[in-house]
């Protein structure tokens, strides 16, 4: 809700600059669709609770993904105000692992399988001023929600014996939400009825991540039912750009989009094994892990100027 509020606050503030009557505003509204490469953080966070995650022998992939929205944006004089709504999902996981474990007296050897499929939506929120005609500043709020569904089948095999004891598996639903602000700089130069530009920008995030569903058939698992994580984040985004405009009404942009977040992740209660993210080979519980999340890959923009 405070997050909530404040982009509803930042928003009024930034409207009431686009009431001076001595310069039009120009209002932009359009499309926005990337084709990308998206390797999420949880590729080896979340494979599975309480497992050791070094002996994956197929990483999480997710392979192309396709995220589209809404954009629109205000331009009165040097000051712009621009907001966006993106989502993707479908972006498809799989992954294999193998690994011994200890227990008691005796050696098993454990083979899991699992898959996923992800989702995840994208909002933007930025107030801008134009230095100069080519070069602008801008601040604003970021956010970030994505949920993943995914299955895990695993058996267990007692090493001595070479007997199979046991197999057992889950199913989960996993939300995850992450905001903050952010600051970056854009150029443009016109050349006619083409342009050419970039935009630079870093945004500082938190949140957190939890798993509201959870189904498992082993009565002796021990992840607990509000099992979570803390998030934080710094972004960094990168993304030249070639545009076309036809006309005075309409505006073709295609660029190639750089993110990437490095992203720390920490258990919500780092002195209870039940909320380990995972386990070294020696059997130690880890509670924080640090992962990159990129995602890359074209932009195909359209606008409408009004």
């Amino acid at each position: 809700m405070k997050r909530i509020l404040f982009t509803l606050i930042f928003f009024i503030l930034s409207l009431s600059l686009f009431i001076d009557q001595s310069h039009a505003v120009q209002l932009a509204v359009g499309t926005k669709v990337w084709v990308v490469d998206w390797d999420p953080w949880f590729d080896k966070a979340i494979m599975g609770p309480h497992n050791t995650h070094q002996n994956l022998s197929q990483d999480f992939y997710s392979g192309m993904f396709v995220m589209g929205g809404l954009n629109f944006s205000l331009v009165q004089g040097n000051f712009g105000l621009s907001a966006g709504a993106y989502y993707g999902g479908n972006a498809l996981g799989k992954y294999t692992s193998s690994y011994n474990m200890n227990s008691g007296n005796k050696i098993y050897h454990i083979d899991e399988k699992g898959s996923f499929s992800a989702s995840r939506w994208d909002f933007d929120a930025a107030l801008s001023y134009r230095i100069i005609s080519q070069f602008k500043v801008f601040a604003g709020y970021k956010g970030q929600r994505y949920e993943m569904m995914g299955t895990r089948l695993s058996g267990l095999t007692e090493v001595t014996s070479n007997v199979y004891e046991t197999g057992g598996g889950n199913q989960y639903t996993s939300v995850g939400f992450i905001s903050g602000p952010g600051i970056g700089a854009g150029y443009t130069y016109d050349m006619g009825p083409f342009l050419i530009g970039a935009t630079l920008s870093v945004a500082f995030l938190t949140g957190d991540y939890t798993l509201p569903e959870f189904w498992d058939p082993n009565p002796n698992s021990s992840l607990p039912s509000d099992y979570g994580m803390n998030l934080k984040a710094t972004a960094i985004n990168g993304e030249p750009f070639i545009g076309f405009k036809a006309g005075d009404r309409a505006l073709f942009l295609v660029g190639f989009r750089y993110q990437t977040f490095n992203t720390e992740v920490e258990s919500k209660k780092p002195d209870n094994p039940n909320y380990s993210l995972g386990s070294e080979p020696d059997g130690t519980p880890i509670y924080k892990l640090k992962k990159p999340d990129t995602f890359w890959g074209l932009s195909f923009t359209y606008s409408i100027l009004f």
